[in-house]
């Protein structure tokens, strides 16, 4: 059976990967700047009772913390291609780019960043573009 998560035992999903979280638990678990992880997030509305009803509402995300320390979570979303499954993050890109495999999208985003400037400050470089989403929280 395919399991998006852990792609290999010890690959860069499954070390990135740390279970299901709160969005503020995720946060406390991304100490650098630069830095993401991937978590299940724990549903808002927390009274469901049956587990399987719980598990299909669980949205795999990226936790990220900006080079100006700002925390910004990013939905992961899947999609097939015939068989094969494709992820995306959705950051504000308006061309995300696909990926075969949780451990190829880590892989990219740990070693390609987007630079962003503004008028009045110098030029910053991030991993996840955070100036295109207008939201810090999802």
């Amino acid at each position: 059976m395919y399991s998006p998560v852990y792609e290999e035992a010890n690959g860069p999903a499954h070390k990135a990967y740390r279970g299901v979280q709160t969005w503020e638990q995720a946060e406390k678990l991304v100490m650098k700047m630069g830095d993401f992880i991937l978590y299940h997030r724990y549903p808002l509305i927390p009274d469901i009772v049956n587990l399987s009803k719980l598990s299909a509402s669980l949205k795999m995300y990226v936790c990220y913390r900006s080079s100006k320390g700002s925390y910004r979570h990013y939905r992961i979303h899947s999609t097939r291609s015939y068989t094969e499954p494709f992820f995306f993050v959705e950051c504000g890109d308006p061309k995300p780019k696909f990926f075969r495999n949780l451990d190829a999208l880590v892989q990219y985003h740990q070693r390609y960043g987007n630079i962003f400037q503004s008028d009045d400050e110098p030029p910053c470089a991030d991993l996840f573009p955070w100036w295109k989403s207008a939201t810090v929280r999802q």
